[in-house]
């Protein structure tokens, strides 16, 4: 298929396939990955097909355009930082400011943060470590909720006994009081 398509075709396809059939995840998160192995390009066009889905998913509060995001977000991560951007880079260039896709509405931060908090009992510690260190920009009247999210991912590094990122967390904990 790389012979034939380029890889902005290639993820169009993709997108499509996604949009319209139930998937193999493993077979797509691969094809991803062969993408940004084989293909220079692919990293910019990646990124593109990540913002729209994001911005699909924050339009129309769409769960499976979030879900889709953030497994092909991971999976260029999982490839490295030669090939895709760190889960961090991604996560706090998508939300870590002002004009972040959930910046625009109370309802789109909200949005945000429960589809996190729903993640809350499978995400590696990695991901949540991320989520607490880098959180998603917040308005100062709307930061209770951000705190809620916190407090439920500090608690669940507590269960899976994440000593080093406890201790992080605590020392970070100053920038939210």
């Amino acid at each position: 298929l790389g012979v034939i398509f380029s890889v902005k075709q290639l993820l169009h396809h993709l997108q499509q396939v996604l949009e319209t059939h139930e998937v193999n995840w493993k077979h797509i998160l691969c094809f991803v990955s062969s993408l940004l192995v084989y293909y220079k390009e692919a990293q910019p066009s990646l990124r593109e097909l990540l913002s729209r889905l994001l911005s699909s998913a924050f339009e129309s509060y769409d769960l499976e355009n979030m879900i889709t995001a953030f497994l092909l977000a991971r999976q260029g991560a999982l490839e490295g930082a030669g090939l895709f951007l760190s889960y961090s880079d991604w996560f706090k260039m998508s939300f870590g400011g002002c004009t972040g896709y959930h910046a625009s509405s109370k309802k789109s931060l909200v949005f945000l943060l429960k589809f996190l908090s729903d993640l809350v009992p499978f995400e590696p510690p990695l991901y949540l470590k991320v989520h607490i260190l880098h959180p998603p920009y917040v308005p100062a009247k709307h930061r209770n909720l951000l705190m809620e999210y916190v407090i439920l991912a500090k608690t669940r590094l507590a269960d899976l006994k994440v000593k080093d990122v406890i201790d992080m967390i605590q020392f970070n904990s100053v920038f939210f009081i």
